[in-house]
């Protein structure tokens, strides 16, 4: 199976599982691109252009059995609230349900919120390594 057959595969998953999710009354989950990396924003409404989360998956390159979790993000006015955990759960259970066995993801190292879900939904914590001369971000991996 080539990346170009997962990806709409994956896109399905992603709206099977929001709509089981009570933020799906509330939010609209639109995809914003086709192709590899997959963009989602979480919006007021399918028309809205303006994200209040949003996230990104990525097929890593000749490794269909792997993904890329980049650019979580979630609004200043609804942290603190779950949405984070949600959006990531949500992430977890669509990526398996389309067949990847492996993801993957960097985090600044400062990022307290982000690195507290990566360790609570059980992701390993490859490594740190340096981003800039003053930043550093740690490599996750989990077993899908």
């Amino acid at each position: 199976m080539s990346d170009s057959d997962l990806l709409p595969n994956l896109r399905m998953c992603f709206h099977k599982h929001y709509a089981k999710l009570e933020i799906s009354k509330k939010y609209a989950l639109v995809a914003t691109t086709s192709d590899n990396p997959l963009h989602f924003n979480l919006c007021k409404s399918t028309q809205d252009i303006l994200s209040i989360a949003h996230f990104e998956l990525s097929c890593v390159p000749g490794c269909t059995s792997a993904v890329i979790f980049s650019g979580a993000y979630v609004g200043l006015s609804l942290r603190r609230a779950g949405l984070g955990k949600t959006l990531h759960k949500l992430r977890l259970d669509a990526c398996r349900e389309a067949g990847y066995t492996l993801a993957l993801c960097t985090v600044n190292k400062d990022n307290a919120p982000q690195n507290k879900i990566m360790d609570s939904f059980g992701w390993i914590c490859g490594r740190e390594f340096d981003t800039s001369p003053t930043s550093k971000a740690r490599l996750w991996y989990k077993i899908l």
